[in-house]
């Protein structure tokens, strides 16, 4: 876990447990996946204690659901649906990673293994900044949320 997102949890975990934070407006722009599942929880505590949580989705996220009683959703389309959302995209690389690992600790293998990661984390990284563009470029979109005061 990356030294921001140490802080964005623990700025989280500060407003849920701090008994004097007022609701607010909260726009939160998760994962879908197990990252979700621990998100969902905070989620929960923050509405729990007045906050109003709006939840960014795409419109094939498998868990986030596009209706919930503890947050709205704002769901965005996408041209094509990110890879890391279909089911078997997490299986097919934990099953290529120990297929290569079996190869042995060869300097070919472990090279094999970190291109196999680099490729997964790359193209994750670029489908997320494609959803980005999307939602900076629909002006509808970004005018609902000016008008929300996010």
């Amino acid at each position: 876990m990356g030294s921001i997102s140490r802080v964005s949890l623990l700025l989280l975990v500060v407003c849920v447990t701090s008994p004097s934070v007022l609701g607010g407006k909260i726009l939160v722009f998760p994962m879908d996946g197990s990252h979700w599942i621990n998100m969902d929880l905070l989620i929960q505590g923050l509405h729990a204690r007045g906050h109003e949580v709006t939840v960014v989705r795409t419109a094939t996220s498998w868990y986030i659901k596009e209706n919930a009683p503890h947050y709205r959703s704002i769901t965005v389309t996408l041209p094509e649906a990110m890879n890391m959302e279909e089911q078997d995209f997490f299986a097919n690389l934990l099953t290529n990673i120990l297929t290569i690992q079996r190869e042995g600790g060869s300097f070919i293998s472990t090279a094999k293994w970190y291109w196999e990661m680099l490729g997964a984390l790359l193209e994750i990284h670029q489908q997320a900044g494609q959803l980005v563009t999307e939602i900076f470029e629909n002006k509808t979109l970004m005018q609902n949320m000016h008008d929300a005061q996010f």
